[in-house]
C-alpha cells in the first residue's frame, strides 16, 4: 500500500488514519500466532503515525500501550496463556521444602 500526500497538504493524523482505513479493509487483517486482527491495525497506524511524525518533524509521545481504555479479546495461542510454576513434587523439592 502506498499513500501519498503534497508536502503542502500532509494529512493530520485523524486523515492519515482515515486514508489507511479506507486503504486497508479490515478483513485484510488476519490472526496468526503473530498477532490479533485488531493488535495488527492498531500497529498499522502506529507507524504510520510515527512515519508521518517523523517527515514533519514533530515530536511524538510514545506510551507503550495500544490497547488503553479498549477492552481486548486475548490470544487462544498458548503461548498467551499464563504460565504455572507449580514444580513436580521431587525428593530435592522436599528437602527444600522442610529447610
Amino acid at each position: 500500500m502506498q499513500l501519498r500526500f503534497t508536502a503542502a497538504k500532509m494529512a493530520g493524523p485523524a486523515a492519515l488514519a482515515a486514508a489507511v482505513g479506507k486503504a486497508i479493509p479490515a478483513e485484510l487483517y488476519h490472526d496468526d500466532i503473530h498477532g490479533l486482527p485488531e493488535w495488527r491495525r492498531d500497529m498499522t497506524l502506529r507507524l504510520a503515525e510515527e512515519i508521518r511524525a517523523e517527515l514533519l518533524e514533530e515530536r511524538l509521545t510514545v506510551s507503550g500501550d495500544f490497547w488503553a481504555g479498549r477492552p481486548h479479546a486475548l490470544s487462544p495461542q498458548p503461548s498467551a496463556q499464563p504460565e504455572t510454576t507449580a514444580q513436580p513434587d521431587t525428593a530435592k523439592n522436599k528437602q527444600q521444602k522442610e529447610a
